[in-house]
């Protein structure tokens, strides 16, 4: 149903909230079977098979609560590691690509203090103060979240691929974006809101 081209994310999930299910909207739909794209969606469930990838609808229970609420929720969500970011405390640290040590400073000193509490540090992979937050909050043993704005089947950049492993252990990473999705400059303001 998140594959179905020419309708806009705010009405599938305007649809998808009053029908109830992707299942309940392809039953009704039963004459328009053309129009999915099975075999795409054949293909993104087996690529999420064999990489160990969750996906969460928004009317999934394990959804992150927190998101459901923002007016624009992605309608699907692929998750690989930890889907345990329902935490009661989460913090997300991002910034610039070129950071002062004093920056650096402030972020260890920030995660250092937090780590006694029940919390989780969310932030976007990118270079400089989010790879920071990322690798300092392995550090202290506080679960770490990388939101990507493209698909589980690449990490950018190509520098954080050890990070982005070793984040699997305690935290994942989270996207919206399918397999093969092509990385153009709007998707990263778009992954922001999550």
């Amino acid at each position: 149903f998140s594959m179905l081209k020419n309708v806009s994310e705010r009405q599938k999930l305007k649809i998808l909230q009053y029908y109830g299910s992707a299942t309940n909207i392809y039953q009704f739909q039963k004459q328009n079977k053309a129009n999915w794209p099975l075999q795409a969606a054949a293909n993104e469930m087996q690529f999420m098979e064999k990489h160990g990838i969750g996906c969460f609808s928004i009317l999934d229970k394990f959804y992150p609560n927190r998101l459901a609420n923002i007016a624009d929720p992605p309608l699907v969500l692929y998750v690989k590691g930890s889907d345990h970011f329902n935490q009661p405390q989460l913090i997300s640290i991002v910034g610039t690509r070129q950071h002062s040590y004093q920056v650096k400073k402030v972020i260890h000193e920030l995660i250092e203090g937090l780590s006694h509490l029940k919390l989780g540090v969310i932030s976007g992979m990118a270079l400089g103060v989010d790879g920071i937050a990322h690798a300092l909050a392995l550090a202290n043993k506080i679960p770490t979240w990388g939101v990507l704005a493209h698909g589980l089947d690449t990490i950018y950049p190509n520098a954080h691929r050890r990070l982005a492993i070793n984040m699997l252990n305690n935290g994942g990473l989270i996207t919206e974006c399918r397999q093969k999705t092509i990385t153009m400059p709007y998707q990263f303001p778009k992954r922001n809101r999550i």
